[in-house]
């Protein structure tokens, strides 16, 4: 299960899917959406192809067989991940102005 915390107790506010179900959330303009998702107690990060609701992307995450998911800036920000080959994929737009080495979820 994934759990988003504030300092002070933990938040549903980003959370896209929880325990299998839909979470309502406020937005609803389409956008490309990215997810960090669990699937069969894998983590996996997911991007859709088409703009989409909120409400749609959840839908399609729950379709595809997701528990829990945390919703990832998406539209056109940058972003990379390495997968278990340690190959980095990139995606979205280069911004020329953020440092190469900035992590923002770090897996140990």
């Amino acid at each position: 299960m994934l759990y988003l915390c504030n300092t002070k107790e933990r938040s549903m506010s980003k959370y896209l899917v929880h325990n299998g179900e839909v979470i309502e959330n406020k937005p609803k303009n389409k956008s490309i959406r990215r997810a960090l998702a669990v699937r069969n107690e894998r983590i996996l990060m997911i991007e859709s192809k088409n703009r989409e609701s909120f409400y749609d992307f959840s839908n399609a995450l729950i379709d595809i067989g997701i528990s829990d998911a945390i919703y990832l800036v998406g539209g056109n920000a940058y972003g990379w991940y390495y997968n278990k080959d340690y190959v980095r994929h990139e995606f979205g737009e280069i911004q020329p102005d953020i440092p190469e080495n900035i992590s923002y979820i770090i897996w140990r």
